[in-house]
């Protein structure tokens, strides 16, 4: 679940990237903050300017919110996984009280391990990019 969260999200920002004024390189660093806004967009500030910084905040809230409002479409329409990975990092946090709601306490587990992966990955993949 969190190689499919990393891979899906770093896809959607190239292709994103193809319709935004903001560089390829941008566009994949602010998906790679998975939702975890805080983290991401510190570390944005200070690796690409306040710009990029305040966007990073800007979207991965919005993910985060977006999440949180679609939590039980997601189950419904996409599968009972499709809510963990939505969610991104926020999956351990935030957004896992809707989901265990949702989609029963036996996917807590998984929301976990993938909150916990996704978390780590976020300053190891944004780093990775401004080497």
């Amino acid at each position: 679940i969190p190689l499919s969260t990393i891979v899906g999200t770093i896809a959607a920002c190239c292709l994103f990237s193809l319709f935004c004024p903001v560089p390829l390189r941008e566009t994949v660093a602010i998906g790679c903050g998975f939702g975890y806004y805080s983290l991401s967009a510190i570390l944005l500030n200070e690796l690409a300017g306040a710009d990029i910084g305040t966007i990073a905040l800007i979207c991965n809230l919005s993910r985060e919110l977006l999440t949180l409002l679609t939590i039980p479409l997601l189950a419904r329409y996409c599968g009972k996984l499709a809510p963990i990975t939505a969610a991104g990092a926020t999956s351990i946090d935030t957004t896992l009280p809707l989901i265990s709601a949702t989609l029963g306490e036996k996917y807590v587990i998984f929301a976990i391990f993938h909150g916990i992966i996704v978390d780590i990955s976020v300053p190891v993949l944004i780093w990775l990019l401004y080497l």
